[in-house]
């Protein structure tokens, strides 16, 4: 994995000099990409809190309390570093390795944790997608069909939070029985992460399903914010209600495992097709989502840098000597075995 990220650093760099290099052959416009850089810097910041409200809605779904957060917090930037810089979504297979070392638990635990999490993002991504889409579509329709709309969305999301774990006991029931008929093992997996993830919910009340509910859709407003002060950095007026929109459709094309440098793939296209549905030339499209991504990279890198400098300087001051290479690395990205490949997965 540490030579994956090497790459796609490398390759990054690649790319930005062939994006500079497509401007000035395909004749674009020297201004196409402005860069302002406290709206930049403002992103960085936005970039945070999405990341702190998502630690939080794990530290409530753990029930590690509030000193647990900064442990969970750490973990929220190096799953997301690591999911930005690796192709294929690779970090969310490694995503239960770091659940099982932070919080001692069963890896399975981890998997069903990562399929809970999931479930609460693409529910909170679907009802901000509902709720915006009539205003960056045509400024919000002109009759009541849009508070209804808006008041069926957040029923449905309501029943769906508080129905969570009988929903996933549900789903669970037919695998089983698939599983039992036909003894096959993929099915007993499945049922095993069902399981697992019914758990994580199992005994909370209404009143923290709801919280959960509530952290996550604010979490991705605030990265609806984040993609926001980018395009503004970057020279793209898209009024709030359009950015939210596009931020929306890009996370979720981007959950789809087509990615090549450093992430780039499903997600771009579909920001590329926004751009162009209001307005901009393919290529300049192309460049600008393009340049979106990089910007985001560059954000979820800082954060990276100032935990890795946070953990160095730490480990100075300590007093226990130097750091040697192998406590830096476990430091720095959680259980190095399973980097490896080398982890047995006993506690599953």
């Amino acid at each position: 994995m540490i030579k994956h990220l090497i790459l796609s650093f490398c390759l990054m760099l690649v790319v930005v000099v062939v994006l500079l290099s497509i401007q000035r052959l395909a004749g674009l416009d020297t201004d196409l990409v402005v860069f302002r850089w406290p709206f930049l810097a403002a992103a960085v910041a936005s970039h945070c809190l999405t990341l702190a409200l998502m630690a939080a809605r794990l530290t409530a779904a753990t029930g590690a309390g509030m000193r647990g957060f900064a442990g969970l917090f750490d973990m929220t930037v190096l799953h997301n570093f690591l999911l930005a810089f690796l192709p294929a979504r690779m970090a969310d297979v490694y995503y239960p390795f770091l659940v099982a070392d932070r919080l001692e638990s069963r890896l399975a635990a981890g998997v069903g944790n990562l399929v809970l999490l999931r479930l609460l993002d693409v529910a909170a991504i679907s009802l901000i997608v509902v709720v915006t889409l009539p205003w960056a579509a045509a400024d919000g329709l002109q009759s009541g069909s849009t508070a209804l709309l808006l008041a069926a969305a957040l029923g449905l999301a309501v029943v769906g939070v508080i129905w969570l774990e009988q929903g996933l006991a549900w789903a669970a029931v037919p695998i089983r029985g698939g599983a039992r008929r036909q003894r096959g093992r993929r099915q007993r997996r499945i049922f095993v992460i069902l399981v697992q993830a019914r758990g994580w919910v199992r005994g909370r009340s209404t009143g923290c399903r709801l919280m959960l509910a509530a952290v996550s859709v604010a979490a991705w407003l605030s990265s609806a914010m984040t993609y926001f002060l980018i395009f503004r950095g970057l020279g793209l007026n898209l009024d709030p209600a359009q950015a939210v929109l596009a931020a929306q459709l890009t996370e979720l094309a981007g959950a789809l495992p087509v990615q090549t440098v450093a992430g780039i793939g499903a997600g771009e296209g579909v920001l590329a097709g926004f751009l162009v549905l209001f307005g901009s030339g393919m290529a300049s499209a192309v460049v600008l989502a393009v340049w979106c991504r990089l910007a985001i990279l560059g954000a979820i890198g800082a954060l990276f840098m100032a935990r890795a400098l946070l953990i160095i300087g730490r480990g100075q001051t300590s007093g226990r000597g130097p750091i040697t290479g192998q406590t830096l690395m476990k430091r720095l990205f959680g259980p190095v075995e399973a980097l490896r490949g080398t982890a047995t997965g006993s506690n599953a």
